[in-house]
């Protein structure tokens, strides 16, 4: 994966890029640009090669061919990235208060034998705070709800001062209230602080309503749709699937 300076808000540029393992190519020619501050959303069907692309794009997974160019901070230090999969990875069983679960987050900035000091415990409390909807910061993390829960894993993304926020279907395990609500907190943590916000979902209506872009994925190609928000985005977006997929069956 290439590194290079900012340019023209551009945070991560895919240039004809093959992403697979092995001789198994997923994704083919893969060519699109995420710009710093937007929310890009990405769907498609299960096994199409979703979680391949987010790999690709923070650089745990090196192209086949092609390349993925990331920008480097204006410090020169590479861009940071915080995760958020669509459950939870802490045992349960585990003791750990909403509190301890977010400071593992600070281990990228610590390094692994350094020991949370009181700026770590600020910044996970501060984190805490913007994502809100926590009881309390000391609340054990086996007594929350599955909402809160995800919440408190976007707290633990936050507090490594990422500058893209990724996220693997989130919400796939919350009722609709609570899809909303993570939705809309994602929209708010975005504008305030100029995250660049990569958001797999199944949620097409919800999602092509926030995301100015949605990439869609099928048979192994990436496809950029321009949603424009409102209330039409989703049937625009439903109509350029079912589309393809009608083109598709007349081959």
């Amino acid at each position: 994966m290439a590194e290079q300076q900012p340019s023209d808000g551009v945070v991560i540029r895919c240039v004809d890029a093959d992403l697979g393992y092995g001789a198994h190519r997923v994704l083919r020619e893969v060519t699109f640009e995420v710009y710093q501050g937007e929310l890009l959303g990405i769907i498609g069907p299960n096994g199409a090669g979703k979680t391949t692309l987010l790999r690709g794009m923070m650089g745990t997974l090196r192209p086949l061919r092609g390349r993925i160019e990331v920008v480097r901070r204006a410090d020169g230090s590479p861009l940071r990235f915080g995760y958020v999969a669509q459950s939870s990875d802490i045992d349960l069983s585990y003791p750990l208060s909403a509190l301890d679960v977010v400071l593992l987050g600070r281990t990228a900035l610590l390094g692994v034998f350094r020991r949370p000091g009181a700026e770590d415990l600020r910044a996970a409390e501060q984190a805490l705070a913007r994502v809100g909807g926590i009881p309390s910061p000391r609340r054990q993390f086996a007594e929350l709800s599955g909402g809160q829960r995800q919440r408190v894993l976007l707290a633990r993304a936050l507090v490594g001062e990422p500058d893209v926020l990724v996220l693997d279907e989130p919400t796939g395990d919350l009722d609709v209230r609570a899809q909303a609500e993570f939705l809309d907190l994602l929209e708010k943590l975005r504008d305030e602080g100029r995250l660049t916000v990569l958001l797999v979902s199944h949620m097409l209506e919800e999602v092509s309503r926030r995301a100015g872009r949605v990439l869609v994925i099928e048979q192994g190609r990436v496809h950029v749709v321009r949603t424009n928000g409102g209330e039409t985005a989703s049937g625009e977006l439903a109509r350029f699937i079912l589309g393809r997929s009608a083109g598709a069956g007349e081959k």
